[in-house]
């Protein structure tokens, strides 16, 4: 079972009154694959705070994938798929983790994401997002530690 790394990253937010509050982020080492099989490498988010992952239209370009549908039916009600305002479709994808440090590396693992229609603004193309139903369909288990000095993370994959 791999064992994948998370990496905290925290974005310095600081408050108009001077308060420090910082926003973490758990990133993983992703390659997603293109149509050819190759690895391609993006800047990704572990968040199991965000029930769906996401891909950008700037990854989705580049990368294998098939649609699952525009709209987003509960009930009898349909709504369109969307990310922050973002058009998107359902997709789905594969996606390889690896520890950088001791370069194991996943079996491809299933994504099922919004993907960006169209290039988003600012901050929203330039990280990809892994959401809990990619925890979830992958069957994975993720441990936090933020008990001792430093912090440690990782996904364990089956």
């Amino acid at each position: 079972m791999p064992h994948i790394p998370l990496e905290l990253r925290q974005a310095p937010f600081v408050t108009e009154n001077g308060a420090s509050v910082p926003a973490p982020r758990l990133f993983v080492r992703a390659d997603f694959l293109s149509p050819r099989g190759q690895r391609i490498r993006y800047r990704t988010i572990v968040d199991t705070g965000s029930p769906y992952s996401f891909i950008p239209h700037k990854l989705a370009c580049q990368i294998r994938w098939s649609s699952l549908g525009r709209q987003l039916i509960i009930g009898v009600r349909p709504t369109a798929v969307t990310w922050f305002g973002v058009p998107c479709e359902m997709g789905e994808l594969e996606v390889e983790l690896a520890d950088p440090r001791s370069l194991v590396r996943t079996n491809p693992l299933r994504v099922v994401a919004k993907v960006a229609s169209q290039p988003a603004q600012g901050f929203l193309e330039e990280f990809a997002v892994l959401g809990l139903n990619f925890v979830l369909d992958n069957h994975a288990w993720q441990e936090l530690d933020a008990t001792g000095p430093t912090f440690t993370g990782s996904l364990l994959v089956p």
